[in-house]
């Protein structure tokens, strides 16, 4: 007669693979609501901070944000509603990440908010009110109309990692638009070319947000006709060129102070140091130094 009793053991241990398969899949699922929660609580302080900025933009920029002289060039802002305010705000807390490292670990979550709010992908409004709301608070703190708070500073870090997620992929060469996000991961998250290794990293420095920024700020279409009609009321009065000219400026100050300290000859009252030093100095010094002995003696 045949025995079966070997079976049962096999019974008992796939029992047993099958409860331990269940318990893991409990503790995921519990570690993941602990981690949502989390997310959560960022939600509501990200949701409170934009709130109170996106008030202030909105005074700023008039009761029409959306008037001829902002959207000659560029494009015009989505000011999300209540509700899209506190989706918005989710979306921020999630893609949040710190520079050299990634949040592909959590792109179920955020490709879930991005399906189930359309307009996140689709509205290139939603980024361009991203890149206008962190151009506002460095200007507000390079004029010194106030003084940066930590808070600020934080919140700015997260949305830079927001502007970094919808500006990537047409960077990468994605389409824009809806489903964007799905095709950047499919591409960085296991990537098969050094390009798309190169992709990943520059995904990662955060470095697809500095293009976004450049690009609000001087969107293509007003470089390509030169600047000559674009006018930003929001962010430089007096034109885009304003702050790249200061800045040009400024370095050349700098060139010439440099160079009007080293060349400039010793009857100019700059003071020249006959003491040896290891670093090397221009020839001119040089001699200069050397010749200011002598000339004291024949004053004498």
């Amino acid at each position: 007669m045949a025995n079966y009793s070997k079976w049962d053991k096999l019974e008992v241990s796939d029992d047993e693979e099958d409860k331990r398969q269940e318990s893991e899949k409990q503790q995921r699922l519990a570690a993941h609501a602990e981690e949502m929660g989390k997310f959560v609580e960022v939600r509501d302080q990200v949701e409170t901070w934009l709130k109170r900025h996106l008030t202030r933009m909105r005074r700023e920029l008039g009761a029409d944000p959306t008037c001829p002289e902002l959207t000659a060039h560029g494009t015009p802002i989505r000011f999300p509603s209540d509700e899209e305010r506190k989706t918005l705000a989710m979306f921020i807390a999630v893609v949040h990440h710190e520079k050299l490292k990634d949040n592909l670990v959590r792109h179920h979550d955020i490709m879930n908010i991005a399906r189930q709010n359309r307009w996140i992908e689709e509205d290139p409004g939603t980024l361009e009110l991203l890149c206008r709301l962190h151009r506002s608070l460095i200007k507000a703190d390079s004029i010194g109309q106030k003084s940066t708070t930590m808070e600020d500073q934080k919140m700015e870090d997260m949305v830079i990692s927001a502007i970094n997620i919808l500006a990537a992929p047409p960077l990468c060469g994605c389409k824009e638009g809806y489903g964007k996000v799905f095709e950047l991961f499919a591409l960085i998250g296991d990537p098969k070319t050094d390009e798309a290794w190169d992709m990943k990293a520059k995904y990662m420095k955060k470095e697809f947000a500095g293009d976004a920024l450049f690009n609000s700020m001087m969107p293509p279409e007003a470089r390509l006709s030169g600047g000559s009609d674009f006018k930003d009321a929001y962010d430089m009065p007096n034109g885009p060129w304003t702050g790249v000219i200061s800045v040009l400026l400024w370095i050349l100050l700098c060139v010439f102070i440099y160079l009007l300290y080293w060349y400039w000859p010793s009857s100019s009252g700059l003071a020249v140091d006959d003491t040896p030093v290891v670093l090397a100095k221009p020839a001119a010094v040089k001699a200069t130094a050397t010749a200011a002995p002598e000339t004291r003696a024949s004053e004498l």
